[in-house]
Parts: C-alpha cells; structure tokens; sequence
C-alpha cells in the first residue's frame, strides 16, 4: 500500500503565528490564557493545557494576567472590556481576519448593509459582525438570500474558511435580486489551495483520511470537498482513530490535514499506517528466503543462519515516529531509526560460519599478478582468471596454475531471469575469491565471484565511511522507519536523513537514483546505514558559497518567498536565505508581512548588505521597485484637493495614505476651524478623506495637508451664485421702476452701514 499527502495540509500561517505567540509568552512566566480554545484541535488544546494555559470561554472568567485573542478574532467590545479589567493583550488575530474586520469596519461606516456567508456561530464570524457595530447579517442558507437583498447598498464577505464553490453559488443568488451588490471575496487562499490540492489527490487514490478536530469548521469543509470526489473519505481527530479494516485491499491512500491541525498528528497518522503495513511481516519473509539460499553455500551455515531469523524475528518491533529533523552528527534518534531498520538492512547474503569469520577482518592473503605463478592458491584469497567454458550451472576458468577454477551459478550475483551465459563470455577475465583450494581428490579451486564483488565492495565502503566519499545507489523499496538502498548488498536510510526537511511521502523515491554518505558500519551483521541529508547539506554549502562570491551589494535578484516572521521574510536567493525586514517589504504600513507575500512566491529584491562570515543577507523587496515619492510631483500639485485613507492617528495630526506608499501629515491645527484636543475626536484610523495639499516636498518626504482647508474650499463651492444684472440705459423708457431695477435694496440697510463704518 503506498500512502500520498496532500499539498498545503496542516497549520496555516495564521494558526502557527497564533501558536507560536502563545509559546512566546508563556515562557517568559506569565499567567496565560486563551479566550476560547486557540484552535479547533483537541490535541492542541491539551498540550496548552499540560503547559498551564488554560482558556475562558468568558472574560469574566479572568482576574488578572494575559489574554490571547485567537487566530479567529473578536469584535471590538471584546478588546473594550479586556482593556477595562486592565488584562495586557496578545492579539493573536489571523492577519488575513483583521484584513477583512477592517473592510466590514469601512463598509459598514460607508453606509453599506454587510452580509457575510458563513457560519453564524463561528467565531470568525462572530468577530466579523461585531466589527459592523452588529448590523451585518449572516447568511448560513441560500433560500436567505431574498430577504436580505432588499437594501439599496449592500456588500458581501464571506467566512475566511468557506469552500469557494458554496460562496460563489450565493453570490450568483443576490445578484439576481441585487445586480449592485459589492462582492468581496475574503476567502483565505490557503484554504482554497487545501481544498483543491485534497480534491486533487482525492480522484487519485483508493480511499482519503482527513486529518483534524471534529469541531474544526474548515476540516469539516475539506472532508466534504473529498466526499464529493466519489472517494471513500474518513474523517479523523488522531491516529488512534484509524481503523485498520479501513485500509484493506487499499493500493494507494491519500492524507490531508485542516488549518489546525499540527505536524505530529500528520507523523503519528502516518507511523499508525506504517504500522498496519508492516503486519504482515512480509519483508521478515524476505529474508528468511534469502537466507535459506545461502545455505547452498555450505552446510556449516545452517546454524547461522538459523541464529540470524532468531535475530531478525526479535527486531520486529512496533515503529518508531518518524522524526522531522536531526543534527548532522549521528544524533540518537538516527541511532534509533537504524536500529528500527536493521531487520531491512540485514543483507540476505549469509555466508558460512568459517567465511563469515575470515570477512571480519581485511585479508592479508590476496594475491598480486606477481603471485600467480604459485601452485595452489591460498583460501580467502582474490585470484584472476580466465572464462574458458561457460555452462547453465556454473563456468570454468583458467588460473594460469596447475588447477584450473570453477565458479557455481550460486556465486554469481544474476539478475532475476538472467543466466550465467546472458552476463560472460569465454576469454573474460574475472577477479574471484577463492572460496575452496584442491584436496586430493579434488582437481578444481571453487571460487566465487559474488564473494569478490562483496569483499571489494565492503572495501570500498570502509573507505568512502573513512574519508567521507560520497557513494551512488539506487532505492528499491520504503521500510518501516526509512529506505533500502541497492548498494549491491542492503544500505538503510533513516527517513530523517532523506532530505534537508521532514518528507511524508517516502515511496516518491523509489527507483531513483542518489548519492549518499556512509555513516555507519557493521561488517559482521551486514550493516549499512546511509546518509543523503549529509550530501545535500555539503551541495546546498556550496551553492551558498557560490551565492556569496557572486552577488553585490545593491544589486537586484530574484528569489523565493521560504517562509514568513512576525518581523519579517526570508527569500531564497540561491541556496541561502536572506532577510527581507518587515519594514523593507512594502512602501506601504503593513502589520504582518503575509499581508504583502505569500510562501512559494517569486519577488525581486535588491541586496541591501551582505556578511559572508556569518551568512547573513539583509534583503529589500520594496527598494527593488520604484518609490512611489519619484513620481509624487507629476500627480500631486500644491492646493490641489485629494480623497486618501487615514493609515494613522497620532497626538499631533493624522497620516492619510493619498497614493500607495505615500502619506501626507495633516496637522491637529489643520484639522477644523475649532480647537481639537486630539484627533480621534473628529476622524478615526481607515477613514477615507478629502484634504487639500499645503506643501510638497519630495526630497524629504513629506506633504502638508489640511482637513481644515479642503473644507472651507467645499463650502465655497456650494454658497448660492449671486448674479448682478447690469441695467441698460435704454430701459429708461421701458416701463420699469427704479425700485423693481433695484430689487430689494433697502436705503435704510445702507444707512446702518455707513453709521457702523462712522
């Protein structure tokens, strides 16, 4: 059965970024709490638990300490009252929520009627409608939809974790009442790729288990997109929850995970199912196999070999989990994960008690050419000689001595369906062992060429372990624990030494070919452990010298999105991960880089400064594009009026974004007429704004604006035009008064204005 995970299955940024931040705190020894479980996983919440963080389902619940808000986030009344029992905050809020908590925030002060698709007794949910100051309804149903399109203006939102299929069948059901609608499709994309990437590997596999809380919204979700393959799907919280009558007469299984769902419950799941693989024992017969053709060899071998099944029947035992990572040097659970797979590596090859005693130790007895013209060779020794006759069962040769040499069929290492005649031809010459010298009644040396090839392989293994050569072998098949390599006898790879980081799905690398580091080395029981970690780490420190000698300060290169930080990103630029600061992603104020870049995702940078001692490369992605103040002048000019959204509310003035990456300052003193004793009495932070611009200074980067100013400008524009008629001279005679000329101007009104300027 081979086992295949899906893309983009287990925590999402969000969830880790709420996880990690919690960890943070709690050891710094602070009295911890969560309002509400952290995240929908039950195993999570215990390992909190086991930690001393405990949640609260109420605030009330809370005397003093701190409170962590959630990756779902809570509605502002929430963060009211922490504030008024004077809790100190983490805010834990998934960046990709808070961006859509602003944007119901901002509709909502628009005058817009939100609806948000999704559950109503999510949290995110919950959240979301307390950011519309509870004015926003929630639509759970399609047959809803009717009634709540009945607004002139309205704007739709949609869970963060809600399958794409159902928020789009809703959205095309209020456009039939309300053409009009804005339609904001806050979907999380990592929960669209997990969906897709399930779906995908769900039409390729036998059967599909979903990995996560049974209370977790979007595993309930992923489960539900697998149903809707056709695939036979379970829906599991832990690996105790495997069935093994699940996976009978299943060829292939695929795995997912939810967003919550941690990278041990994916390990323990995949150990659980190694574990059901494996009952059967079948590599255990195997060996036994291969050990009963050596007894051909001699019959002194059959007590060893018997010896050998005891060893290999005492190792089965259960499997080990797999670990993720391991330090360079043999660390004990590679020792561990060896010992796991010993029963695998232990080479079917026995030999007779007598050889298998002589191979311990190097021979000193091998013959040179110049040696050859000795009578009778010696045994253990290495011979060379000619093929003179070659037969089904075995092949003759000529040793230039008065014996000539036989090699049976059996010592010959022949591929399944070759013969003796497929791989030799007469007048070859072979290096052999001599496996029996001539008695008197005998006339041939028995020799055997697999023993030479083994002799000389082990060789060559003690020096590639002694000087750290690299040696090249083919995967023949997954183990329990890791890999068996073809190195012409059994090698062992731990499964945490296949790569530079945890791999789940191991058979992928079956039939192929790779380079490997032999560390470790048993010649009495065939033992071969391997590592490709080793190889790869020494291939990735070249390329990162290669890297360091080639690049230059200030120049611009492209690279790869690694993963994302509170503080910033790291981008792979060539086999070495540099810095990009938070504060060097954007020309815009963001809060969390993920607001800007997403993992996997190509990015120019520019080379900001290079440290070639300790490897560090600090990185700008915001430099490698143009800065939005070059060009500030050509679409900005000095009184004119501009709409932006304030970014920022200071004791002195607010911050109003005017273009991406560029804001204006606009004062307290230029905020109205009236004195304003701090900003946020008149305007809040995401509000949109018409100010005018009093200053622009490019050089510094700065631009005076004035809230005060744009007003007065929109009040002159709406007074009433007064229009003065000019009074032709010949309406003299025309009929009209000079009162009705005049209108109603009044000489008493002009009296009273000239006593006032008196």
């Amino acid at each position: 059965m081979k086992i295949r995970f899906a893309e983009h299955a287990g925590f999402c940024t969000g969830v880790e970024r709420a996880l990690n931040k919690t960890f943070e705190t709690a050891d710094q020894g602070h009295k911890l709490f969560t309002l509400g479980p952290l995240v929908h996983n039950q195993q999570v919440v215990d390992e909190l638990q086991k930690r001393g963080i405990k949640y609260v389902n109420e605030l009330d619940e809370i005397e003093e300490g701190v409170v962590i808000f959630r990756s779902h986030g809570v509605p502002p009344e929430i963060v009211e009252e922490a504030e008024r029992k004077k809790l100190k905050i983490i805010d834990a809020t998934c960046p990709f929520v808070k961006k859509v908590q602003n944007k119901v925030s901002r509709l909502t002060q628009e005058g817009y009627k939100i609806i948000i698709v999704g559950d109503p007794e999510h949290p995110e949910v919950k959240g979301l409608v307390g950011w519309s100051r509870g004015q926003a309804v929630v639509v759970d149903d399609i047959q809803k939809v009717k009634k709540e399109c009945q607004d002139k203006e309205i704007a739709v939102v949609s869970q963060t974790t809600l399958a794409e299929e159902y928020f789009d069948r809703v959205v095309k059901e209020i456009k039939k009442f309300h053409p009009g609608a804005q339609i904001h499709k806050t979907i999380c994309k990592a929960t669209d790729l997990r969906q897709k990437a399930a779906a995908e590997l769900a039409k390729k596999v036998n059967l599909i288990i979903v990995i996560g809380g049974y209370n977790s919204s979007n595993t309930r979700k992923l489960a539900a997109v697998c149903e809707k393959t056709g695939t036979p799907t379970y829906h599991i919280e832990k690996a105790g929850d495997l069935k093994k009558g699940w996976l009978d007469n299943i060829n292939v299984v695929g795995v997912t995970a939810g967003a919550s769902t941690p990278i041990w419950s994916l390990k323990e799941v995949y150990s659980k199912m190694s574990e059901f693989m494996n009952d059967n024992s079948e590599e255990k017969e195997v060996l036994e196999e291969e050990n009963l053709n050596e007894d051909k060899i001699e019959g002194e071998a059959e007590e060893e070999v018997s010896e050998e099944k005891q060893e290999i029947n005492s190792t089965q035992e259960e499997p080990e989990e797999t670990e993720e990572k391991i330090e360079t040097e043999e660390a004990p659970e590679v020792q561990q994960e060896a010992e796991e797979g010993e029963e695998a590596v232990e080479d079917s090859q026995e030999e007779p008690q007598e050889i298998a005693a002589q191979e311990t130790e190097k021979s000193e007895d091998m013959l040179t050419s110049e040696e050859y013209t000795s009578s009778i060779p010696k045994k253990g020794s290495v011979i060379k000689g000619k093929i003179i006759q070659v037969t089904e069962s075995e092949m003759y040769v000529d040793l230039n001595l008065k014996n000539d040499g036989v090699v049976p069929r059996t010592e010959v290492n022949l591929k399944e369906g070759e013969s003796l005649q497929d791989q030799f031809q007469v007048g070859d010459e072979l290096d052999l062992y001599v496996l029996k010298v001539p008695s008197a009644d005998e006339e041939r040396v028995i020799l055997s060429k697999k023993r030479y090839d083994r002799e000389k392989l082990w060789n060559d293994l003690e020096n590639a372990f002694e000087t750290g050569e690299q040696m090249t072998a083919v995967v023949s098949e997954v183990v329990k624990g890791g890999l068996i390599l073809d190195l012409g006898i059994r090698a062992f790879l731990p499964a945490s030494l296949v790569d530079l980081r945890y791999v789940p799905d191991l058979q992928q690398f079956v039939g192929e070919e790779m380079k490997i580091n032999v560390i470790e080395l048993n010649r009495s029981k065939n033992k071969v452990v391997v590592s490709r970690k080793k190889v790869l780490e020494e291939e990735q420190q070249e390329i990162k010298k290669e890297t360091l000698a080639n690049i230059d300060q200030g120049e611009v290169i492209q690279g790869e999105v690694r993963r994302l930080t509170d503080f910033g990103a790291f981008v792979d630029i060539g086999g070495i991960d540099g810095l990009v600061h938070i504060s060097e992603i954007s020309w815009q104020r963001i809060d969390h880089p993920s607001a800007e870049l997403e993992v996997g995702e190509s990015v120019d940078v520019k080379v900001l400064s290079i440290n070639p001692e300790e490897e560090r490369i600090s990185l700008s992605i915001k430099q490698a594009r143009p800065d939005p103040w070059s060009v500030v002048n050509k679409n900005f000019n000095k009184g004119e009026l501009v709409t932006g959204a304030i970014k920022c509310v200071v004791d002195f003035g607010v911050f109003v974004e005017i273009m991406p990456g560029v804001e204006g300052l606009v004062h307290i003193s230029q905020l109205a007429d009236e004195h304003v004793t701090h900003p946020s009495e008149l305007v809040s932070e995401g509000q949109e704004i018409t100010v005018k611009i009093l200053d622009i200074n490019p050089s510094d980067k700065r631009i005076s604006l004035s809230l005060r100013e744009a007003n007065k400008d929109s009040e002159e524009k709406t007074k009433p035009e007064v229009v003065h008629e000019k009074v032709d001279e010949d309406t003299r005679g025309s009929g009209f008064t000079m009162g009705e000329v005049l209108g109603n101007f009044s000489f008493e009104d002009t009296n009273e204005d000239e006593d006032k300027e008196e």
